[in-house]
């Protein structure tokens, strides 16, 4: 049976085919218990009345001639009385919900186009444009942008009318969200390109600035200010196409709190007139011949053994007067400190200076090795003052 659909909108087709099956056995001639809606053959809910499937089914017709401007609706359920047992039955707003989710038609609607691509489906042309700006101020919330000066969409939109499936139709809020995740997880389907002011809080680092102090030894620094980081706010000119920055520049900075200067102060008193050990151990390994008399004659320093190839380091730091061959030191280098202080490390096997080199202290100069007068692999280590020995023990840390 057919049924037209009139509201203030125009129904092309509409048929009803409601099929009412009532078993009569000569000893059962009680009303129905319930009736059952099916849909291709599957129950779909139960209702109490043939009069409140009516009820339901005229309001859901209602409602979607109402929300389309052109449709057709074509009712493919079957009423059936059920005469054995009791169901649970739908009410009549649940009743609505199942035949509006089960109903066939087609609708008319906006198909909405990117460059040539449906990206969404909109029930007129008012929710395309809802979608579409609802996609805008997704991307400029996100972003943080204040004082938004130009919100555009890069693509060519269309939008196109066509019939379309009433299955097809969505929430408005769900085609947003499938534009959002399209655009994210494969090639962009929409490009919003939009303009404003970024303003953050941004870390200014400390300056750093080196002093010479008589207050400490040579060969030590002291920081005697750590300083501290200060705040400014920067503002910038950012443009953005979705959450990708294309451009930021720079328009204005405030400082918030000033940054205090890191201070580092070098040692510059004399370590032997102070008194004070300054010096670091420049090899590996226990003293094995002490400064002083030995053998008959005078050790002018002290030797420290070590394994052959084993790193010597530099005392302390200063410049490279002297990297070569030097009679029975055999390899040798020699480091000014400055204020008369060297110091001399010899029998090395390999050198890793050259003349004029600064070095830091602790820095590796040499390897250790037996050439030159020497009994074993091991260092020869020598401080002088002034041109004159001193023994190194007083002056290592």
């Amino acid at each position: 049976m057919k049924r037209l659909l009139k509201h203030k909108f125009e129904i092309l087709a509409f048929s009803l085919g409601v099929l009412v099956a009532v078993s009569v056995i000569s000893y059962r001639l009680h009303k129905p218990i319930s009736f059952s809606i099916s849909k291709n053959g599957n129950v779909i809910c139960y209702v109490s009345s043939k009069d409140e499937y009516t009820k339901a089914l005229d309001e859901v017709l209602e409602t979607l001639g109402e929300k389309f401007e052109r449709i057709e609706i074509e009712e493919n359920f079957t009423l059936i009385g059920n005469y054995e047992s009791e169901k649970d039955t739908s009410t009549l707003e649940q009743t609505k919900d199942i035949i509006l989710e089960n109903i066939d038609g087609d609708a008319e609607g906006i198909l909405i186009e990117s460059d040539g691509v449906e990206i969404a489906l909109a029930i007129n042309e008012q929710e395309a444009n809802d979608i579409l700006e609802n996609v805008k101020n997704y991307y400029i919330k996100s972003s943080g942008l204040e004082d938004i000066s130009s919100a555009d969409i890069v693509n060519d939109i269309t939008y196109k009318s066509d019939m379309v499936p009433l299955y097809k139709f969505r929430d408005k809020e769900k085609e947003v969200s499938s534009i959002i995740k399209s655009n994210e997880e494969d090639s962009p389907i929409l490009l919003i390109d939009f303009s404003g002011v970024k303003s953050e809080e941004v870390e200014v680092k400390p300056s750093q600035v080196t002093t010479w102090s008589d207050k400490y030894v040579m060969g030590t620094s002291v920081v005697e200010n750590e300083g501290k980081s200060g705040i400014k706010e920067v503002s910038s000119k950012v443009e953005m196409k979705n959450g990708e920055i294309i451009d930021q520049v720079v328009v204005d900075e405030n400082i918030i709190e000033e940054p205090e200067t890191r201070v580092i102060a070098i040692g510059t008193q004399n370590p032997i007139i102070a008194g004070v050990a300054f010096l670091t151990k420049p090899s590996r390994g226990g003293i094995t011949s002490y400064y002083g008399s030995r053998w008959g004659g005078f050790h002018k320093g002290v030797d420290i053994g070590s394994s052959y190839g084993s790193p010597i380091y530099a005392a302390m730091e200063g410049t490279i007067t002297f990297a070569g061959w030097e009679g029975g030191y055999g390899y040798m280098v020699k480091i000014n400190h400055g204020d008369g202080i060297e110091t001399y490390y010899g029998h090395c096997s390999q050198l890793l200076v050259n003349a004029g080199d600064n070095v830091s202290k602790g820095e590796q100069i040499a390897l250790v090795g037996s050439t030159g007068d020497s009994t074993g692999p091991h260092l020869h280590f020598e401080v002088r003052i002034n041109g004159e020995t001193v023994n190194p023990l007083e002056y290592i840390q």
